[in-house]
């Protein structure tokens, strides 16, 4: 479930692109919540067998900040991450210059689905350099 979920971020994550060529026409058209270019993807982890396909998904996109994806897949092999919307933590006072939807308590969900870089860097803190090496 959690390697299902990390694939739904991702292709949440990778959705919010703009850069992609627009095409004429999708077999199944991307969902209002993906945009006009978004695809969204679900696979069975297990199976290998694609459960949603939607958008145009042939068009090559280039995700916008491609960090948290191998992120969340060590916060949850850590551990760190539980689930959907665990841990959620606290905005920390100190972050300045940040968007107002960051400055409020974040989970992993609103986490990649906004690109709140206070939480990564919590959540790279909290793994250490072990991961990274």
């Amino acid at each position: 479930m959690k390697r299902l979920f990390i694939i739904f971020l991702t292709a949440l994550h990778i959705s919010t692109n703009l850069y992609a060529e627009e095409k004429d026409a999708s077999p199944d058209p991307a969902p209002a919540s993906l945009g006009k270019r978004g695809c969204l993807v679900i696979i069975d982890a297990h199976t290998g067998m694609t459960l949603v396909r939607q958008g145009p998904c042939e068009v090559r996109q280039t995700p916008c900040s491609s960090f948290k994806l191998p992120l969340a897949v060590m916060g949850f092999d850590s551990g760190i991450l539980k689930g959907e919307h665990e841990p959620a933590w606290d905005f920390p006072p100190a972050a300045a210059g940040l968007r107002p939807e960051e400055k409020t308590k974040i989970d992993p969900t609103s986490w990649e689905s906004i690109s709140v870089l206070w939480y990564s860097q919590k959540l790279v803190a909290q793994l250490g350099a072990g991961p990274f090496q």
